[in-house]
């Protein structure tokens, strides 16, 4: 083996290239599996996915389900977007219209930031990529967020 082939295939020089396989044995590898899920007891498969089901009740798949139900019913109320204008109106509308929409749909009080900044754009949503770590944690109220987007947008003469 020359030195280009060497760092092409790599330093041994006894590995084996695999052939290459035909299309014809690839669709027989995929129809093999197939074949045995045909036989499969569809009772039995029905049974094995309620189980699973059953297990993943009050796991992280339920609660991801749930904080989605809790997006679908802001998003459907079509809340404007913030992008960092520095108009202190256009600001204090965004954040109240966000705050009624929480109170309408019922949002939870450890959901309000997570949902908000999803409705944030422009260089306010470039403004949230620097500053979101310091809203993680479970003592990032709405309250205490809404003090942030005014420090940093508001324009500086006020």
């Amino acid at each position: 083996m020359s030195i280009s082939q060497s760092k092409f295939f790599g330093s041994n020089p006894s590995r084996k290239l695999r052939k290459p396989i035909s299309i014809q044995q690839n669709l027989q590898n995929v129809e093999a599996p197939n074949a045995l899920l045909d036989d499969l007891d569809h009772d039995l498969m029905a049974r094995i996915v309620t189980e699973v089901t059953k297990k993943l009740k009050g796991s992280s798949f339920e609660k991801v389900e749930k904080e989605n139900k809790f997006f679908d019913r802001v998003a459907k109320r079509n809340p404007k977007t913030y992008d960092g204008k520095e108009d202190p109106v256009v600001l204090e509308e965004w954040i109240r219209q966000q705050e009624k929409i929480f109170d309408a749909v019922k949002i939870p009080d450890n959901k309000p930031v997570i949902i908000g900044v999803f409705y944030l754009s422009g260089q306010a949503n470039i403004w949230w990529g620097t500053v979101k770590t310091t809203f993680q944690s479970p003592e990032a109220t709405w309250s205490k967020f809404n003090k942030a987007p005014r420090a940093k947008f508001y324009p500086v003469h006020l």
